[in-house]
């Protein structure tokens, strides 16, 4: 009799968080009102091989993910594929984006703004975003060809917003 094993190693470290201001736009005529928050990212990433007795090395992950926290920490999010939101140099100030969505405008300094291919800003697409950028990377790492070669491999991304409110996104890992 065989059987089949399945590993997982996940991630959770103090230096995982980044603080972002955001809001959710809804239609034209209904949006949050701006605000913040201090994100925790988790991983956790499962496969059926090892390499070398590990599914990957601690130590290879953390850079990947301090890195990608870091550039969301401390920005306004706004996302680019958002129909009901527009997003064009202030003609009042070129340092600043204007934004409009609806009867609402704001005017934010680009050096505080990270634009994000995304449709919303929500937990759900940067829990998806944080692991599309993590998979990016990892594809480039040899230590983590075994997991691209491996059709049972996952990773989840899970963003927390606040104290027992979160979203995960989950990703088979292929080549």
């Amino acid at each position: 009799m065989s059987t089949k094993c399945r590993y997982q190693i996940c991630l959770y470290k103090e230096s995982f968080h980044f603080s972002s201001a955001h809001f959710v736009i809804y239609s034209k005529e209904r949006r949050e009102l701006l605000h913040g928050h201090n994100y925790a990212v988790r991983l956790k990433l499962s496969t059926n091989t090892l390499e070398q007795d590990m599914v990957l090395d601690f130590d290879d992950l953390k850079p990947l993910i301090k890195q990608l926290c870091s550039s969301l920490d401390h920005k306004t999010l706004l996302p680019t594929y958002n129909r009901e939101l527009s997003i064009v140099e202030d003609p009042l100030c070129a340092a600043n984006f204007l934004l409009k969505v609806g009867e609402s405008s704001f005017s934010l300094p680009k050096h505080d703004t990270l634009l994000l291919p995304l449709p919303n800003i929500t937990a759900e697409r940067l829990a998806a975003y944080i692991g599309e950028e993590l998979i990016k990377l990892l594809s480039k790492m040899s230590v983590a060809a075994h997991l691209f070669a491996n059709s049972e491999s996952s990773l989840a991304i899970e963003v927390e917003e606040s104290l027992g409110q979160s979203a995960t996104a989950t990703f088979q890992l292929t080549s």
